[in-house]
This record gives C-alpha cells, sequence and structure tokens, in this order.
C-alpha cells in the first residue's frame, strides 16, 4: 500500500490557501496566512485566557453545566456575574 501523507499535506495546503483567498478576498497575499487563518494575535482576536486571565466561552458554560448538575446554585449565581 502507497503513502499517501505528502499528497495530503499538498491537498490541505491547497484547500486552506483557497479558504483563505475566499475569507480575505480583498488581500492579494491572503495565502501566506493560510497555515492558521488568523492574521493577529492582539488582544481583541486572541484567547482571552492570555490577555485578561478569564475562562474562554466554552470553559464557562462548561463549569455552568457541572455546577448545574451537582446542585451548586451560589456558584452558578457567581459564574454568571449576578442573580441570574
Amino acid at each position: 500500500m502507497k503513502n499517501y501523507v505528502r499528497s495530503e499535506r499538498r491537498f490541505h495546503l491547497a484547500r486552506m490557501k483557497k479558504r483563505a483567498m475566499t475569507i480575505y478576498h480583498d488581500w492579494p497575499n491572503a495565502y501566506k496566512c493560510a497555515n492558521h487563518i488568523k492574521l493577529c494575535s492582539s488582544y481583541c482576536c486572541g484567547n482571552p485566557r492570555k490577555w485578561f486571565h478569564e475562562k474562554t466561552l466554552q470553559e464557562l458554560k462548561a463549569e455552568i453545566s457541572y455546577c448545574e448538575q451537582i446542585g451548586n446554585e451560589f456558584r452558578v449565581r457567581h459564574i454568571r456575574g449576578g442573580m441570574n
């Protein structure tokens, strides 16, 4: 059986370049960010845990779900930031 690792890698790179060109259609060198699609990592685009030492939205939802399952209503109100 032949190993298709190189061809798969080339295929995915071409796919990501095409996707980057559709996302950033007005930027002629959009294919340069094809590996990550993200142009910057500043505080407005980056991870809130890195910049503000906060949990991400997904982590907050998981923690609320866990606290509701175990019945810790005080902790759920604290996570949501008020008396919801």
